[in-house]
């Protein structure tokens, strides 16, 4: 028998939808049972920046942290105005673009999968999951499933591939 998969689950949500449509999601995998996995972590993209040092703190180095804990990066996040991260994701993308820019690698030996949510409504639909997913690449990170987009407002949070 095989080692259950290592999920760190990361959010970012102004609304509470994201949040709320990954935890929806998440106890369904778990209830099913299909997928061998185990949840190391349910936290905000801005929790998960703190990790790494937050307050300018962060540094690859600490990055790397999120490769010896979890296997599986999995994102839930919108957009939120403009095309900006929610609030509690803005560190963390922020961090993200940084690091990327760096064409740093802290992130190798992890696989990510990052699902979206918002209404298409608007120009900036999926910026954020688009660019989240850009920068997790640029670090190392390797695709585990295309990007999923969840319109609003759907109540069964209906997927497309991105």
């Amino acid at each position: 028998m095989s080692a259950k998969v290592r999920l760190l689950v990361v959010y970012g949500s102004e609304s509470g939808n994201a949040k709320r449509g990954i935890t929806r999601w998440i106890k369904k995998w778990e209830a099913s049972e299909s997928v061998p996995f185990t949840v190391v972590d349910f936290i905000s993209g801005n929790e998960l920046y703190q990790r790494c040092g937050g307050s300018g703190q962060a540094q690859a180095k600490n990055l790397e942290s999120v490769a010896q804990c979890c296997d599986v990066l999995l994102v839930a996040t919108s957009s939120y105005g403009d095309g900006d991260p929610p609030s509690n994701m803005r560190d963390l993308v922020q961090f993200l673009q940084h690091e990327a820019s760096m064409n740093s690698d802290a992130l190798v030996g992890v696989q990510h999968a990052v699902l979206g949510f918002g209404s298409s409504t608007y120009t900036t639909f999926q910026n954020i999951p688009r660019l989240t997913d850009k920068f997790l690449g640029a670090c190392g990170s390797r695709r585990l499933a295309m990007r999923a987009e969840v319109r609003a407002p759907s109540s069964d949070a209906s997927t497309r591939p991105a």
